[in-house]
């Protein structure tokens, strides 16, 4: 016979859903069938069939039944905020019957096999040991049953709290020429969203935000060095926001070597242009006046007059 999760003896008779969920059914002396309909959610649990045998020895046996349900994931934070060096944990629970395996991953990867000590995977919590700024991103929680083949995922921002980092190509100078527009581009890495400033002589300098890169914010500015005294003076690049601030300095170094001023270029082009029209014009002279004193002195040996009159002729004929 079968006992029913309540340890009383399931009742017998035809399978009916009116005659409720758990029925039995006796074969013969040796076999007893159990039949269940469940139909809600926590209906079930463990059966007992037990025999006895005309010696007087008795025998029993056990089997849990549960209705299938798919995987739930019933509590996660979906955005958590850490200091960085500071723990945290995220827990993931995911119900289901049978019992989901609970996993974690980050860029795809399971974090299980990423083989990181400072974030781990404990019995479905992410530990995060001592938080990072590269740390700061998504990570899925999925839960999983491999025998029906049904999952359940939901993502968890993670965003870390540091203080602003100042990085720039130009390491600890900036080159330019006297006179000439020079563009110094930096980066301000920070979390929560910094504001950056930078000063030159006592001045504040206009800023052009180049847009963000998940925490980091692209700036560029331009300086012109005016004078020589210009090259001796520092851009003091500054970056605060509610974690801490930051201070870098690049000093502004004359460049070396000979440089064509803005728009030279087409200038030069334009010289050489006019200095080859001026060579053609004077050409062109030399040949008009050798030919007008050929002809003043062909003149003279027929007129027969004094050469002082000859140099009047010849300014009167240029002329």
């Amino acid at each position: 016979m079968w006992l029913g999760p309540d340890e009383a003896m399931v009742p017998e008779g035809d399978h009916s859903a009116e005659a409720g969920p758990f029925r039995q059914r006796r074969v013969d002396e040796r076999r007893a069938e159990l039949h269940v309909m469940l139909t809600v959610p926590g209906q079930g649990g463990r059966f007992q069939c037990q025999g006895a045998f005309d010696s007087g020895d008795d025998v029993a046996a056990n089997i849990d039944i549960r209705p299938a349900e798919d995987p739930q994931i019933v509590a996660l934070t979906p955005a958590l905020e850490v200091a960085e060096g500071a723990a945290a944990e995220v827990k993931c629970e995911v119900t289901g019957t049978p019992t989901p395996t609970v996993t974690w991953e980050r860029g795809g990867r399971d974090m299980a096999t990423l083989g990181d000590r400072r974030l781990v995977v404990q019995e479905g919590t992410l530990v995060v040991v001592a938080a990072q700024p590269g740390d700061a991103g998504v990570y899925t929680c999925r839960g999983r049953q491999a025998r029906r083949g049904r999952e359940v995922m939901r993502t968890v921002t993670l965003s870390v709290l540091f203080s602003p980092r100042i990085e720039t190509p130009h390491n600890s100078s900036v080159c330019a020429w006297l006179g000439t527009p020079v563009t110094v581009n930096f980066t301000v890495w920070a979390h929560p969203a910094p504001t950056a400033t930078v000063a030159w002589q006592g001045k504040i300098l206009a800023l052009q935000p180049l847009g963000r890169d998940g925490a980091r914010h692209h700036y560029a500015l331009q300086v012109t060095p005016r004078t020589l005294w210009d090259f001796s003076s520092e851009l003091v690049l500054e970056a605060s926001n509610a974690v801490g601030a930051v201070r870098h300095a690049l000093r502004l170094e004359q460049a070396e070597g000979w440089r064509l001023p803005p728009g030279s270029v087409a200038g030069l082009v334009a010289s050489i242009f006019l200095l080859v029209l001026l060579g053609l014009d004077l050409g062109c002279c030399l040949r008009k006046g050798r030919g007008v004193l050929a002809w003043t002195r062909d003149r003279l040996r027929h007129s027969g007059k004094a050469p002082g009159q000859s140099v009047v002729n010849v300014s009167s004929l240029d002329a």
